[in-house]
C-alpha cells in the first residue's frame, strides 16, 4: 500500500502528498501513530480540497448529502477514530435497506482475493486445510467462485472448531471480551464465512489503538510490508555469508561537496531494511517456490543487492542451479531453448503460491534468460529476476562486491552517477540506454585507471587474486575476506574531485576506437564488427561479452551529448604553480551549463560552480556561491555493510 491512495494524486496538494510519503516512509512508529498523523495531515487540507476527495467505493452510489456528511465525520478533527466509526454506522443504519445492501456487497470486496493463513492448518486439520489452499490455488475459478468454494469446505466444520481460528497472529492477547465477540460472529450460522472475516474487522477496527499495536506489532520500518517472521526466514540456508573490510574508513570531508555527495549517496543507497527486506523475500521464494519445483536446487542472491551499488529501490536478482549435482554447467548458457521449460514451471508455481501479491510476471529470452516477477504496490512494488546456472552473473557479483568492500568511494561514485544518470533517463536499459551493470564498470574502470593520479583507487583484483575469482562448487564459503599487502599506497582524493573526473574522462574517450576491459584494467583497441554493431564497449570480465549491446547507436548519440556539455576546457582556469600545494588541495562544488545545475540543485540544495585547470583534473580553488551550503565539521559516517542473512 502506498502514501495515499491512487485516486488521491489529482486532487491532493503537492506539499501533502510529500508529507504523506515522508510518513510513508518514516521509520519505528506504531501502528496508531502512523494512522494519528495520517489523519492529523488529512484533516489540515482546505475545505475544498476535502470536497474533492473521491469517498471509499462502497460510498459513492450514494445520494450527494450523505456522501458530504460521510466526508465530514471522516474528516473530523474532535472525534476519535472509534466515534467516527460510531457516527458513520449511526448514518449508514439510517439509509434505506437496499443502499445498505449495496455497500455491504462492495465493501465484501475487501475480502475479494482469498487467502488462506498457514495457521488455520493447525485448527482445521491437514485435510480441510488442503482442499482450502487447493481452491486458493485454482487459477480456473473468478474469486466470486472461489468463495462460494471455501463456503462449501466451511459450513462442514464444526462451530467449535470455528470458534478457534485466529484472527491475526496473536488472537490469544485480544481482550477477553472481543475475544467471546468473536467466538459468537464464527458461531453464527446466518453469515457466510465472508461475512464473518469482515464482521471480525468492523470488531478490530473498533478496539483502542494501544491494543492493535500489541496484536499486529506494527512497530514498521520503510519495507515492513516486505519482510516475514524469523521462523519463515530460516526455512532454507542461502548462500553466501558476507565478511566486510573496509580499507579506508575515515574519509575525512575535505570540502563542501564532497560532504553533500557522501550524504546524497548514503541517503540513497540500499539501506538495512530494505537489505534485510530482500534476504526475506529471497528466503520464501527459495523455500516456498523454487525448493518445491526442485529440492536439490541452490538459490544465489546476485546483483546490486550484494554489490551494494544500487539505489534503495533496486530490484532483487536470484540465480538457480536446478540440480547441483549436475554441476555449474548441466545447461548449456548458449542454449536458450533449454531455460524456458524451467522458467515456465517456476513461474506456474509462483503464480499458485504468491498469487494475490504478482502484478504480472513474464520470461525475458535475452542472452541470459530470466523470469521477471513485479510485485503488487504492497511489496513496494518490487521486481525479482530469476535467471538459471547464470555462473557469470554470481561471479560479477563477488567481484564488485569485493571492490566495493575494498573503497566506500567505490560505491558512492557509483550511486551518485547511477542517480544522475536516472533523472535524464539514461539508466533504462529496455528502452535501449545504458544498463546499471555496464555503469558499475564504467564508474569501476574510471577508478582503476582514468583518475589521472597515481595510485589508483582500486586495485586489479584478478591480476591480484585470479584463484579467488573461480566457481568451483556450492560451499558456503562463497564471500571470504580478501588480504591485499598493507603496504600498497592509498590514493585519498575525495569523491567530488573524482565525480568531476569521471566525466572529464569519459568525454575524453573515442569508443569508436576502444573499448573497456576490466579484466586487463585499461582500454583496448576492439574489432571492426564490434565498432559497427555496439557504440561502446565494456568487456565483461568472465565471458569477454559486452554488456553495453543493450545500447542502441541513436539512443547513445542522445546519451552522449549531456555527457560531453561537462566540458572543464570551457571553464576558468588557474594557474596552480601560483598556488600553494594548501590551497590547491582545496576543494568547491562543480557546475556544469545545462545538465548537471538541476540535479546538483536538487539533491545538493545550492548552485554548484567548478574552477579547475583541464590539464590538472583534481585541483580547484573555492568560489563563492550564490545560494550557501551548509558547512559541517561532523565527518560524513561510512555506512555499515550488513552481512548477508542466512535466509
Amino acid at each position: 500500500m502506498g502514501p495515499y491512495p491512487k485516486d488521491f494524486e489529482s486532487v491532493l496538494p503537492e506539499k501533502t502528498k510529500t508529507l504523506l510519503k515522508e510518513l510513508y516512509d518514516k521509520k519505528g512508529l506504531t501502528w496508531s501513530e502512523r494512522r494519528n498523523s495520517y489523519d492529523k495531515i488529512m484533516s489540515a487540507l482546505p475545505e475544498d480540497i476535502k470536497e474533492k476527495l473521491p469517498p471509499p467505493p462502497e460510498y459513492r452510489d450514494l445520494p450527494k448529502d450523505v456522501i458530504k456528511k460521510l466526508q465530514s465525520i471522516h474528516f473530523s478533527s474532535t472525534l476519535s477514530r472509534a466515534e467516527k466509526r460510531k457516527e458513520r454506522k449511526k448514518l449508514i443504519d439510517s439509509l434505506p435497506e437496499a443502499s445498505r445492501k449495496q455497500i455491504k456487497e462492495k465493501r465484501g470486496k475487501r475480502f475479494r482475493s482469498l487467502r488462506i493463513p498457514s495457521d488455520y492448518e493447525s485448527v482445521l486439520g491437514k485435510e480441510k486445510y488442503t482442499k482450502l489452499k487447493e481452491v486458493q490455488q485454482n487459477k480456473k475459478l473468478t474469486q466470486d467462485q472461489k468463495w462460494a468454494e471455501v463456503e462449501k469446505i466451511m459450513k462442514e466444520v464444526p462451530v467449535s472448531t470455528l470458534e478457534k481460528l485466529p484472527y491475526a497472529k496473536h488472537s490469544k492477547d485480544l481482550p477477553k471480551e472481543t475475544q467471546a465477540q468473536l467466538k459468537k460472529i464464527m458461531a453464527n450460522k446466518d453469515l457466510t464465512f465472508r461475512d464473518k472475516l469482515s464482521e471480525a474487522r468492523d470488531l478490530i477496527r473498533d478496539l483502542p489503538d494501544n491494543v492493535k499495536d500489541k496484536i499486529f506489532n506494527h512497530k514498521s520500518s520503510t519495507s515492513s510490508s516486505l519482510t516475514t517472521t524469523d521462523d519463515e526466514m530460516t526455512k532454507t540456508v542461502f548462500v553466501p555469508n558476507v565478511i566486510i573490510t573496509n580499507k579506508i574508513k575515515n574519509l575525512k570531508n575535505i570540502d563542501k561537496l564532497t560532504f553533500e555527495l557522501e550524504r546524497f549517496s548514503w541517503r540513497h543507497r540500499q539501506n538495512k531494511e530494505m537489505f534485510i527486506a530482500k534476504t526475506r523475500m529471497a528466503a520464501l521464494i527459495d523455500s516456498i517456490v523454487i525448493k518445491e519445483c526442485y529440492p536439490q536446487s541452490k538459490t544465489f542472491i546476485t546483483g546490486s543487492t550484494l554489490t551494494y551499488l544500487g539505489l534503495n529501490k533496486s530490484d532483487l536478482d536470484l540465480c538457480t542451479f536446478v540440480d547441483p549435482r549436475l554441476g555449474s554447467n548441466s545447461l548449456c548458457q548458449k542454449d536458450k531453448d533449454m531455460y524456458y521449460p524451467h522458467l515456465v514451471k517456476i513461474q506456474n508455481r509462483f503464480e499458485v503460491k504468491f498469487g494475490d501479491i504478482i502484478e504480472k510476471s513474464e520470461i525475458i529470452i535475452a542472452t541470459v534468460p530470466i523470469l521477471r516477477i513485479y510485485l503488487n504496490t504492497d511489496y513496494d512494488g518490487m521486481e525479482v529476476d530469476i535467471s538459471l546456472h547464470n555462473v557469470p552473473g554470481i561471479l560479477n557479483t563477488k567481484l564488485l562486491h569485493y571492490y566495493s568492500s575494498y573503497d566506500i568511494r567505490y560505491s558512492q561514485l557509483a550511486i551518485i552517477v547511477k542517480a544522475w544518470m536516472k533523472t535524464y533517463e539514461f539508466n533504462d536499459s529496455r528502452n535501449g540506454f545504458l544498463n546499471s551493470y555496464s555503469i558499475s564498470l564504467m564508474v569501476l574502470h574510471y577508478l582503476q585507471c582514468g583518475c589521472g593520479i597515481s595510485p589508483p583507487i582500486l586495485p586489479n583484483l584478478l591480476k591480484l587474486k585470479s584463484n579467488f575469482f573461480k566457481f568451483d562448487n556450492f560451499d558456503n564459503t562463497f564471500f571470504q575476506e580478501i588480504k591485499i599487502n598493507s603496504s600498497i599506497e592509498v590514493n585519498k582524493q575525495p569523491i567530488s574531485e573524482l565525480l568531476i573526473g569521471f566525466f572529464d574522462y569519459y568525454t575524453r574517450i573515442d569508443f569508436d576506437k576502444y573499448g573497456i576491459s576490466i579484466e586487463k584494467g585499461t582500454l583496448f583497441k576492439f574489432n571492426d564488427a564490434h565498432r559497427e554493431r555496439d557504440p561502446i564497449f565494456i568487456e565483461e570480465p568472465f565471458e569477454k561479452m559486452n554488456t553495453a549491446r543493450c545500447l542502441r547507436r541513436n539512443k547513445w548519440n542522445y546519451h552522449k551529448e549531456p555527457v560531453a556539455e561537462i566540458d572543464l576546457g570551457e571553464l576558468y582556469t588557474i594557474d596552480l604553480k601560483s598556488l600553494d600545494d594548501k590551497k590547491a588541495s582545496e576543494m568547491v562544488t562543480f557546475y556544469s551549463k545545462k545538465t548537471m545545475p538541476n540535479f546538483l540543485s536538487n539533491c545538493f540544495k545550492g548552485s554548484i560552480y567548478l574552477q579547475v585547470n583541464p590539464d590538472e583534473i583534481g585541483y580547484v580553488r573555492i568560489k563563492e556561491v550564490e545560494t550557501e551550503i551548509t558547512e559541517t565539521t561532523e565527518d560524513v559516517p561510512v555506512p555499515e555493510k550488513p552481512g548477508l542473512v542466512a535466509v
